[in-house]
């Protein structure tokens, strides 16, 4: 099966009364001389870059009102995001969204946080208060990061301390809505802390006549996050960063005419990275390598009666996804030539309460950046080249699994016509690897047999773009035109006897 997209998107900023408002729309550009780090894997400006980019910066994210990713890439309308009830935000970019239920291995676009992944497609998990920027990268980012990222990469950087400074917000509102906010940064000497605590929690809605409705979005949501680091050279740090949430909501997004409040449902997600960053006193040598692991989770409760067709018969159902990985990277700097090579591993653990069961995805990788100035033309070229081994094996029950690999590519071309204008063309490829119950689930849903299909092929795509970013004092815009070929896409299969499996 294949599909294509063709889409002219444009972007324009814009001042008023000498300060800097921002038209937003679906892509949004940045200022030229930015710094990003999320389109090559390490430090670059926006120049160099021949993808659309856009950042929100810590000015922004303090300015506003959300309180979690989701709405805040809602506020800045960044892509399509989709708002579920009970705790639930995907975001879609360029006709792919993230995968809100499952590990974010089977997503379309790829969420990380401070550069690897944040195990999670659910950007309502993942809070704001202790974030620097976030970086959002249109298109393939598969070449960079691995499976998922076709319609793009949204990268969560957690604040790093510069100076000591410290935080307290609360309030209140009706039906019970209350939130607490507190934190801060502290630099001292070689070390540097910054940390933040968040809770908000709302009651259920009562109506003029005293009837009582179960608050559809989320009864509690609480998050910590911190960055710590030694600097024991200037150029040298040891990093800790630790994340956790947990949102208590009521309510299956399925039978809400039946305002049974004994429905609920819990989301939580933690992660922690253990990190070191490096680079030689000339900037020659840069090198990074990490370690992380952490843990996502999904509970649902229906008690017998809460569904009015009676299907459920009292479910408890529940799903974990146990997550590990580990990155070396190394960017050395020859002239006017930028090389970055490095490894990527992963492990996922997932349990289902329904079939299967156990599962598990092992994907080592191995990738090459590289990246040409031409100072004199103002022309940039980059190009990407990556290598994905993945296994895939059903533990419980037992007795499947399967391994595969896929070759990934990039080409890209950046043109800086003038310092305020930049033309830009890049063709990417991405895909994405087929989940286990898709390979091989047996079980019975509604009546009928479902089936895995161990022949599946990971879905791929093509893309080919080009646009132009225009920068002049406070006035900024930006034109893309994109095409994707997406490939081999998952879809369900329904057999001659009844049963149903799944086909490329």
């Amino acid at each position: 099966m294949k599909k294509c997209y063709s889409v002219l998107t444009v972007q324009l900023l814009t001042s008023i009364c000498g300060s800097i408002c921002t038209a937003q729309t679906a892509e949004h550009a940045v200022s030229m001389d930015e710094v990003i780090v999320t389109a090559a894997r390490t430090s670059e400006s926006k120049k160099e870059v021949s993808a659309n980019v856009t950042v929100i910066d810590q000015e922004e994210i303090r300015q506003s009102a959300s309180r979690n990713i989701g709405d805040l890439l809602a506020e800045k309308s960044i892509g399509h995001i989709h708002k579920y009830p009970a705790g639930l935000i995907s975001i879609g970019i360029r006709g792919f969204r993230t995968d809100s239920h499952g590990n974010d291995l089977q997503g379309h676009v790829l969420i990380l946080l401070d550069g690897r992944r944040a195990g999670t497609g659910n950007v309502a998990k993942l809070l704001t208060k202790n974030v620097e920027r976030i970086e959002v990268v249109r298109g393939a980012g598969a070449v960079q990061y691995g499976s998922a990222g076709m319609g793009g990469v949204v990268n969560i950087i957690t604040r790093k301390a510069e100076r000591t400074a410290a935080f307290v917000e609360a309030g209140g509102g009706s039906f019970g809505a209350n939130k607490m906010n507190v934190g801060g940064t502290l630099k001292k000497g070689k070390f540097d802390f910054s940390g933040s605590y968040t809770r908000t929690s709302q009651d259920d809605y009562e109506t003029g006549n005293g009837d009582e409705f179960g608050n559809t979005g989320y009864d509690a949501a609480s998050g910590v996050s911190v960055n710590l680091g030694w600097s024991f050279t200037k150029k040298n740090r040891l990093g800790v960063i630790f994340t956790r949430s947990e949102l208590d909501s009521y309510g299956s997004p399925g039978y809400f005419s039946a305002n049974d409040l004994d429905d609920t449902t819990d989301k939580e997600n933690y992660s922690v990275d253990l990190n070191y960053t490096g680079a030689t006193s000339t900037d020659h040598w840069q090198w990074m390598v990490r370690w992380f692991f952490g843990k996502d989770e999904n509970s649902w409760l229906d008690p017998t009666g809460s569904d009015p067709t009676g299907w459920d018969n009292g479910i408890a159902s529940s799903n974990a996804t146990d997550q590990q990985g580990a990155q070396a990277q190394l960017t050395g700097t020859f002239g006017h030539t930028r090389l970055t090579g490095g490894i990527d591993w992963l492990d996922y653990e997932v349990e289902n309460t329904w079939t299967p069961q156990k599962t598990t995805y092992t994907n080592p990788a191995v990738f090459l950046l590289g990246k040409t100035t031409f100072p004199d033309q103002g022309l940039t070229l980059d190009i990407g080249l990556r290598y994905d081994s993945y296994e895939v094996e059903v533990v419980e029950p037992a007795g499947w699994d399967t391994d595969a690999s896929h070759f990934t590519p990039k080409l890209g071309l950046s043109w800086m016509v003038t310092e305020q204008l930049k033309l830009r063309v890049q063709y990417a490829q991405a895909f994405m690897i087929p989940s286990a119950d898709q390979l091989a689930a047996e079980f019975d849903s509604f009546g009928s047999k479902v089936v895995g299909n161990p022949d599946l092929d990971p879905e791929t795509s093509s893309t080919y773009e080009a646009g132009m970013d225009y920068s002049r004092n406070s006035f900024r815009a930006g034109f893309t035109y994109f095409h994707t070929d997406f490939e081999d896409k998952i879809v369900t299969d329904y057999l001659a006897d009844g049963s149903k499996t799944w086909k490329n």
